[in-house]
C-alpha cells in the first residue's frame, strides 16, 4: 500500500443509534517530500452509502512538504437503514497524479442499532401502592425544598476562563531575500507557501540549469588566462505577504510570500527544492 500520505485516527469502531448523528477526525501528512494539492474522498465499504458521509470543509487542500492536516467526516444515517455493521473510510491522493501518489486511511465500522422502545402498552390495573409513594415523594420533596430554601446557598464558583490563542505577529520581511525571509518566517513558527510570476520562475530555472566552467590550456603554451565575465544573477526578493505584514494570524494560518518584481499578472506558486538549489548556485558563483 502507497504511504505518501499518513492517515490516521483514534476510533476503529462507532455505535450509532438510528437516526443518530456522530463524526470522526482524522490526521493526514504529506509524506511524499514534496508541496502538492491532495483531495480527499469517502470509500464506503461494505453496504454502507457515499450519501450518509461528509467531508466538513475543503476536500481539496494544499500541502507543504510534511504538511499536517486535520478532516473531520460527519456521519448521517438515516432512520429506515436496518441495523447492523457497516463499514467505510477516508482516502487521499495527489490531484496531480492520482493514480501514482494515494494512501488508503484505516477502516471504521459503524454499528448501527435500534432506537429504545418505551411505548409498550398493557391491561394490568393500575397498582394502587404508586399512589402511596408518590404522596411520600412529594412530601419527602416538600421538607426537602423548604430546607434549600431557608438555609443559605453558597455561592457558586466563577468559571475558570478559557485560555485565549496566543496569535503570531507576521513580520516586516519585504524586500528581503528568499533565505533571510525564511530565516525569519521560520523563527517564528509562521507557516507559509512561495509564489512567484513566470518570468522570476524562468529566470531561477535557467539560473539552477547553467553550470560554467572554464577549459584547461594546453601544458605545451603560454597562454594569458583571460578573465570570464561572471553573469549577472538577480535574486527574487518578497514583495508582498498575504495577510499583510504586522497582521496577527493563528498558529496555523498559512501566510502566502511572493517572491519577484511587482506586476499586475498572476503568480504561480513555486517548488521549495528549487529555492534551495538555486541558494546553492549562489554559493558557488561567490
Amino acid at each position: 500500500m502507497a504511504r505518501d500520505f499518513a492517515i490516521t485516527t483514534v476510533k476503529s469502531q462507532i455505535e450509532l443509534i438510528k437516526g443518530k448523528k456522530s463524526s470522526v477526525s482524522y490526521t493526514v501528512t504529506n509524506s511524499t517530500g514534496n508541496q502538492l494539492t491532495a483531495r480527499a474522498r469517502i470509500s464506503p465499504l461494505e453496504g454502507a452509502d457515499e450519501s450518509w458521509f461528509t467531508i466538513e470543509g475543503e476536500s481539496e487542500r494544499e500541502f507543504a512538504e510534511n504538511d499536517t492536516q486535520q478532516y473531520s467526516v460527519s456521519i448521517n444515517i438515516p432512520a429506515e437503514i436496518k441495523s447492523g455493521s457497516y463499514k467505510f473510510k477516508l482516502d487521499v491522493f495527489s490531484v496531480e497524479n492520482p493514480d501514482e501518489i494515494f494512501s488508503e486511511g484505516p477502516v471504521i465500522e459503524i454499528l448501527i442499532s435500534e432506537a429504545p422502545n418505551g411505548d409498550d402498552n398493557n391491561d394490568k390495573p393500575f397498582p394502587l401502592w404508586i399512589i402511596a409513594v408518590i404522596a411520600a415523594v412529594i412530601l419527602i420533596g416538600s421538607g426537602i425544598i423548604w430546607y434549600v430554601v431557608s438555609s443559605k446557598p453558597e455561592p457558586k464558583p466563577e468559571p475558570e476562563p478559557k485560555p485565549e490563542v496566543v496569535k503570531i505577529e507576521i513580520p516586516n520581511i519585504i524586500g528581503k531575500k528568499y533565505e533571510q525571509a525564511f530565516e525569519i518566517l521560520n523563527s517564528k513558527g509562521i507557516k507559509y507557501q512561495v509564489f512567484t510570476n513566470e518570468k522570476t520562475k524562468k529566470s531561477i530555472e535557467k539560473i539552477t540549469a547553467t553550470r560554467t566552467a572554464t577549459p584547461a590550456a594546453p601544458t605545451n603554451l603560454m597562454v594569458r588566462p583571460t578573465p570570464v565575465p561572471r553573469p549577472v544573477v538577480v535574486f527574487p526578493v518578497v514583495v508582498d505577504t498575504d495577510p499583510k505584514r504586522g497582521t496577527k494570524i493563528d498558529p496555523d494560518h498559512i501566510v502566502k510570500v511572493y517572491f519577484g518584481e511587482k506586476t499586475s499578472g498572476p503568480y504561480i506558486q513555486m517548488n521549495k527544492n528549487l529555492l534551495i538549489n538555486l541558494d546553492t548556485v549562489h554559493k558557488l558563483q561567490e
